[in-house]
């Protein structure tokens, strides 16, 4: 088993790497991420023999069961819409709180066949930006922890 794999032996492979050297060889995890990425943009029928064992032995080793080959791919991270529940779980919130950032704005939803849906990267991406405010609220909270504030003058420690 090829443990680099330079894009440039590959076709398909060489293709999805137009912002990349493609005679540097890669590692066969980036590969697969290349792969998977843009499967849109590989052209099945053109691949050689070599190509198809390399990717099928991608598959066993980073899909997890999932298969390229013969499908179009993935979807697309903005076509995976997940329930209100699910992104309820992931951002560790009750369904109330999820409808309160939605209504303000920092969260959207779509109604599909009479059913929420969310976009799971917007899911994600709230999440990110929540827990990076948590953090700073507590390193604030942390830095004013001890601070004795007087009406007249500044904050002197304790």
């Amino acid at each position: 088993m090829t443990v680099e794999i330079v894009p440039a032996d590959f076709p398909g492979l060489e293709g999805l790497c137009w912002n990349r050297n493609k005679t540097g060889p890669i590692d066969r995890e980036t590969a697969w991420a290349l792969y998977r990425a843009n499967w849109r943009f590989v052209w099945q029928d053109a691949l050689t023999n070599d190509e198809r064992a390399l990717i099928e032995s991608l598959e066993d080793e980073f899909g997890n069961g999932e298969r390229l080959l013969g499908t179009d791919g993935p979807p697309p991270a903005f076509a995976r819409l997940i329930t209100p529940e699910e992104a309820a779980e992931i951002l560790g919130i009750d369904l109330v709180l999820l409808e309160r950032r939605i209504r303000a704005g920092r969260l959207l939803c779509r109604e599909i066949d009479g059913q929420i849906r969310i976009g799971l990267e917007d899911v994600l991406a709230l999440k990110e930006a929540e827990e990076k405010r948590n953090a700073l609220m507590a390193e604030i909270y942390e830095d004013m922890e001890g601070v004795d504030s007087t009406p007249n003058g500044p904050p002197r420690k304790l």
